[in-house]
């Protein structure tokens, strides 16, 4: 099985930066939505 191809390379001059793909990226995003949602409404 082949890994997806990287949607977000790391930045060479960042020790801690790190490739991520894009069902991460995906991921992450509905993660803060969720978060900031919820701060939002007192949560």
């Amino acid at each position: 099985m082949k890994s997806e191809p990287r949607a977000l390379p790391a930045d060479p001059a960042d020790v801690e930066d790190f490739a991520t793909r894009a069902e991460a990226r995906d991921r992450g995003q509905r993660v803060r939505l969720i978060r900031r949602t919820r701060a939002g409404l007192g949560l």
